[in-house]
């Protein structure tokens, strides 16, 4: 089978099967090496013990662009991008790959912990197919990327997650492939860095194609031109990347697990309750139950956050004074809830009547789905009002 000139890789029909024990995974890997040494046929259903990574997988990617995968831990995307790549074979069909590949599948990824970052340079650059003097042309510009030059000439196995990260990545800067693969890379390292890297990718997709997977849909959303959202081993939705993360967020598991009442001085956050969804523009109400143990004063501290991390709404009430101990009730009202739709997780604190101190906390409190517009993009939907060519010809007149 053959790909198109602008096919960069094509994956036909690809499934994946691991063990659950090494015990069985030496017993059938012996079995299996030794039908295909006598020329026999392997069998491809599951055995006692084994189970699918992934199964029956196809999509293809095209010149320049950039496919985002995404999905919850445990959904195939890791296994996928090896079997891609080329680190592991598949148990059923077939990867199709044209041009030079270069994979980065985890922090630090074929990095030599015993050897300097600039002897991990040498040789990443010649497992890419570089020649010696080729690398010696690159190699600064790859230590001026990663921001390493005082500590290039040290083993790695003394370096950071992140320094090994940066060195990692800026390497594959440098050696110009033709298909860039790229897992979770961008994970760990500072906020600075990471904004580097993405800057570095939105000019490389003009040049190369890139598989990019990430936990971040924020990034995913930025970078990308095409998602694949994989559940349970399989492809549930390929397409447009925002409808992709609308997809995955309408397949995550709703809700927290009751939070623990935290204990601390004299005030207790005992409980929390508000809707499980809410739709655009709709005021969404948060109750609180507070236990006193005695007279005091504080403030709640409400913050929201997007399923991936961002920051969305931080609000702190007035100070709060209860004449009688024992449990009282807190409503607070977020008047024409503004997100866009998704998932979203809220925290509450208890803090003293400066609203510094800390008294108490719950963390992933309980979880929500806003429900709206799915047309628009952002953290927020704003209020706006449009003004036809007509309309603006004559207020100038």
């Amino acid at each position: 089978m053959s790909i198109t000139q602008q096919t960069k890789i094509s994956v036909v029909s690809v499934s994946k099967k691991f063990c659950r024990t090494t015990k069985l995974a030496i017993k059938y890997g012996l079995r299996d090496i030794t039908k295909r040494f006598l020329g026999l046929r392997e069998s491809v259903q599951l055995r006692e013990g084994e189970f699918w990574a992934f199964s029956d997988i196809s999509f293809n990617l095209y010149d320049k662009e950039c496919l985002g995968i995404i999905g919850a831990n445990g959904a195939g995307k890791s296994t996928l991008l090896k079997v891609i790549s080329g680190i592991i074979l598949p148990d059923t069909g077939e990867v199709l790959v044209k041009g030079k590949i270069c994979s980065l599948l985890e922090v630090g990824s074929g990095i030599e912990p015993q050897l300097t970052g600039r002897e991990n340079i040498y040789i990443q650059g010649s497992i890419l197919g570089l020649s010696k003097q080729e690398i010696k042309t690159r190699i600064q510009d790859i230590i001026d990327f990663s921001e390493l030059s005082e500590s290039i000439d040290m083993p790695v196995k003394n370096y950071s997650s992140g320094m090994r990260s940066r060195l990692g990545f800026a390497i594959a800067t440098k050696i110009e492939p033709d298909i860039l693969i790229l897992d979770e890379v961008l994970a760990v390292g500072d906020l600075r860095f990471r904004m580097k890297c993405l800057n570095y990718i939105s000019k490389l997709k003009q040049e190369a194609t890139i598989i990019f997977v990430s936990h971040n849909l924020q990034i995913i959303e930025r970078i990308c031109d095409r998602a694949i959202c994989l559940d349970e081993g399989k492809i549930k939705y390929e397409g447009d990347v925002g409808d992709a993360i609308n997809y995955y967020r309408s397949i995550l598991p709703q809700g927290s697990p009751e939070p623990e009442p935290l204990l601390t001085g004299a005030v207790q956050l005992f409980d929390l309750k508000a809707p499980k969804k809410c739709k655009q523009m709709e005021d969404f109400i948060i109750n609180l139950e507070i236990k006193l143990k005695q007279q005091t004063r504080y403030k709640i501290n409400i913050a929201v956050y997007r399923d991936d991390g961002i920051h969305c709404i931080g609000v702190m009430s007035e100070i709060l004074e209860t004449s009688s101990t024992g449990f009282s009730q807190v409503e607070m009202t977020l008047k024409s809830l503004q997100l866009m739709p998704g998932n979203y997780i809220v925290n509450a604190f208890l803090r003293d009547d400066l609203g510094v101190g800390q008294i108490a906390i719950i963390k992933n409190a309980f979880e929500f789905l806003v429900i709206g517009n799915e047309t628009t993009r952002g953290v927020y939907l704003p209020e706006v009002e449009w003004c036809s060519p007509s309309d603006f010809n004559k207020s100038l007149q």
